[in-house]
């Protein structure tokens, strides 16, 4: 089962719009709408689609502002900042100041992809962010366990933020948003303990889609030496963070003996996963498809190994089929930059959706009068 959402953000407003004396005294209930809009897809959510109007009213409003060019958006956005409503919030009204031009500065920033359904000025380029896998299985995997109290990755992402500042100068927009989504995945992916089947799959599968924009973005050869040997460094990283990790354990073993059983599994798990990551690894180096090349050698690794915390055969190969899909939909979006409606599949294939969406679609344009009254009607006072 696939999960789309298209909330960027999801807080309640209210908004200014006309009557015929004075715009500014008038307020529409925009969450009323929303809630409205909203209740007629809640059977749906665990059909095909989850959809948010009020994420998709904010699009919207994006989408207009960034059509808008010199001082018309100046006092577009100018005018929804006043409004004081909740949705327009400093990090919001911010990004719709930013010029495209200097995007690049903004690509950390932790918003959705752009939805291909909004209606965009054709003279308007979107950088779309990668942000991870957006589809959701249907299955109850083991959470990946993330190391808080030792080794910090601030001088990754400091790296990173150099390495990024340095390709600004020769990628594209997207190409630079891209590589940096895919390199603070693998960063953060560091940080995995790697004592489940599940942990050690989702680490590498982290580290494979930084590698495969690595290699299929256009780049020198120089600066994707530079990537690849960061994205080396970032493995080296975890590596070492897990020994040290391991050495903490012993020493906490023979300082806390009531506790040793315990401690002593944990200290089992992180060993064997070490042991089968570098393993797995080393196959994932030698396969020509990476790491979903190896599904069966991951098989035998996770079967004959006790102390980690398994999935089921089943479970693996449907892991595995999972995020085959998600890479290659990370190739298709990413990639060969297709983003047809085939990015947001099924999206328009219910009646209910749809009509929801259009609902949005009409409430956004009626908004935006308003704001273009309320624009006119201060111009005159």
């Amino acid at each position: 089962m696939s999960t789309i959402n298209t909330a960027i953000a999801t807080t309640s407003l209210l908004a200014k719009s006309e009557n015929s004396t004075s715009p500014s005294s008038v307020t529409i209930e925009l969450a009323d709408f929303f809630d409205e809009i909203d209740s007629k897809t809640e059977a749906r959510r665990d059909d095909t689609v989850n959809f948010s109007s009020e994420g998709q009213f904010k699009l919207n409003i994006q989408s207009h502002a960034f059509s808008l060019l010199g001082e018309e958006r100046t006092q577009f956005i100018d005018a929804l900042d006043q409004s004081g409503e909740e949705i327009f919030d400093e990090e919001f009204i911010s990004w719709l100041r930013c010029p495209q031009t200097e995007l690049n500065s903004m690509i950390n920033r932790d918003y959705q992809p752009i939805n291909p359904f909004t209606d965009v000025h054709p003279d308007t380029e979107f950088t779309v962010l990668y942000s991870g896998p957006t589809l959701i299985g249907n299955w109850n995997f083991t959470e990946v366990s993330r190391s808080s109290d030792i080794h910090e990755t601030d001088h990754l992402t400091n790296r990173l933020d150099r390495l990024s500042s340095k390709a600004s100068k020769v990628l594209s927009d997207q190409d630079l948003a891209t590589v940096t989504g895919t390199m603070k995945r693998a960063v953060q992916a560091s940080q995995n303990n790697l004592d489940s089947s599940y942990s050690i799959f989702r680490t590498n599968y982290d580290y494979e889609v930084a590698d495969q924009a690595i290699s299929k973005l256009s780049m020198s050869d120089s600066l994707e030496k530079q990537y690849r040997n960061f994205l080396s460094d970032i493995k080296s990283f975890q590596h070492q963070r897990i020994v040290d990790s391991i050495d903490q354990q012993e020493k906490q073993i023979q300082n806390l003996p009531q506790y040793s059983g315990i401690l002593t599994e944990e200290r089992e798990a992180l060993e064997e996963g070490l042991r089968i990551n570098e393993k797995l690894q080393n196959s994932i180096a030698d396969s020509k498809d990476g790491l979903f090349g190896v599904e069966n050698y991951f098989q035998i690794l996770i079967r004959d190994s006790e102390p980690i915390k398994g999935e089921s055969s089943e479970n693996i190969s449907d892991m595995f089929n999972h995020f085959t899909d998600q890479v290659n939909e990370f190739n298709r979006i990413f990639i060969e930059k297709d983003r047809g409606e085939s990015l947001y599949p099924n999206i328009h294939s219910d009646p209910v959706i749809d009509t929801a969406f259009e609902e949005t679609q009409e409430l956004t344009k009626q908004y935006i009068s308003a704001i273009n009254a309320y624009m006119s009607y201060r111009s005159y006072t």
